[in-house]
């Protein structure tokens, strides 16, 4: 007898316990809600309002997984045009075919049926689809749980539109493929983004973007040809480039140009003028590779050549004097030689014809010799340059003499000439 109360208590206990887990349970269960969309199919725009709704709370409801689950929100479709939805909407949505397109907020059974709308979130005769969309999930969110709300994004951001001129263009964003324009719709998430629209023979367009949240707007790109990339060299280099006129340095530069036709120049002093024309297809790589032709400079030589008295030992007590001359026809010839070596000076015997008259002056001493350069311009006989370098003399006979004076001016005098014709050649 007392074995069967207790059992009987024991089963109550169970049931209770059972009953209240069940309560507990359908407690803690997810509240179900639905979108409630009604529309006129016989409308067409009333129907791109509702699909643009539709699509506006399925990103937003997709983009906040951290918030929702797919299956607490449900999105519900009503046609005035369907006979069988007509009723329905009269008398158990109460909405007028006169308030279409309409959106509500409405709580959802469990086995989906419609319970009722949240207070506040009918609305009538919607026109935005993208405006209605973030204020029906802002109602949402407002039935979630604190924390829920507060990861909760309402605002839809990115691009209505994405068009570029031409089109076709690839577009990715943060390094992702999009697609190809024209694009319509871009959501990106609140905040640093980075696109990047490319097309062949197009300069590639990147800009970052700091979208604040609702941040919706059209963006239309006019595509840049891509730049041509050229490497202008010379020889001689150090030459001055100039693009269609412009100054664009000296050589070897390389160079960034828009597509098409462009006439390089190259100038240096000394040198004639060489010029190309070229036409440049867009992303290419290229070399334009120019050789000077040196602009003679007609200069007239003279040459002045002294003698010396020197001594020299001939005995442990004895000398005897010597005399050493610099001939000046020696002189001349070999100076001669050595100027016309340079593919940018011409030796005229006519003085009148010189651009710059060229004096050098060769003086043996007891020990020493000593060179003097003298440039003057023909016109006027004014002074650009007067040097003068001494060195050690070595030599023992005339020819030996005249070398030295020749190699004097080789190796001290021959560039400051250089310099100085280089620096007047206006």
């Amino acid at each position: 007898m007392n074995t069967l109360l207790l059992f009987k208590k024991l089963r109550t206990f169970a049931l209770c316990a059972a009953f209240i887990l069940v309560l507990y349970g359908h407690c803690l269960a997810a509240q179900k809600y639905g979108i409630i969309i009604v529309s006129d199919s016989g409308n067409a725009k009333m129907m791109a309002v509702s699909k643009r709704i539709d699509k506006f709370c399925v990103i937003l409801r997709d983009k906040n997984p951290e918030a929702i689950e797919k299956d607490t929100l449900w999105i519900k479709h009503y046609d005035y045009n369907v006979p069988a939805h007509a009723e329905f909407i009269k008398t158990v949505l109460g909405v007028d075919r006169s308030a279409v397109p309409f959106v509500g907020l409405a709580y959802l059974n469990d086995d989906q049926s419609f319970n009722k709308f949240i207070p506040e979130s009918k609305m009538n005769n919607v026109s935005d689809g993208k405006n209605i969309a973030e204020k029906i999930m802002e109602k949402y969110c407002s039935t979630l749980s604190v924390a829920a709300q507060s990861m909760f994004n309402t605002k839809i951001t990115g691009f209505e539109h994405i068009a570029t001129d031409p089109g076709d263009a690839e577009v990715y964003i943060n390094n992702k493929f999009a697609g190809k324009t024209p694009l319509n719709d871009v959501f990106l998430k609140p905040g640093a983004n980075t696109l990047k629209i490319t097309k062949e023979g197009f300069a590639d367009y990147v800009k970052s973007f700091n979208l604040e949240a609702g941040d919706f707007s059209e963006l239309d790109v006019k595509m840049e040809l891509g730049l041509a990339k050229v490497t202008v060299t010379s020889s001689p280099s150090g030459s001055s480039v100039y693009v269609d006129g412009e100054d664009k340095g000296r050589t070897p530069v390389t160079l960034e140009l828009k597509p098409g036709s462009h006439t390089i120049s190259i100038a240096k002093n000394g040198y004639k003028d060489a010029v190309k024309t070229a036409d440049f297809k867009p992303n290419s790589v290229s070399v334009e590779n120019f050789r000077l032709e040196a602009r003679k400079i007609k200069c007239h030589l003279e040459t002045k050549g002294y003698y010396a008295m020197i001594r020299i030992r001939t005995g442990p007590r004895t000398f005897r004097e010597v005399t050493l001359t610099v001939d000046p026809e020696i002189l001349a010839k070999n100076i001669k030689s050595l100027l016309s070596e340079q593919d940018y000076i011409e030796i005229t015997s006519n003085k009148g014809e010189a651009k710059f008259y060229i004096v050098y002056e060769a003086s043996p001493g007891e020990s020493e010799l000593t060179g003097t350069l003298r440039i003057l311009k023909s016109s006027g006989g004014e002074k650009i340059l007067e040097k003068s370098e001494t060195v050690d003399m070595s030599a023992s006979s005339d020819q030996e003499l005249a070398d030295q004076a020749v190699e004097l001016f080789k190796k001290k005098l021959m560039p400051l000439l250089q310099d100085a014709l280089m620096k007047n050649n206006y």
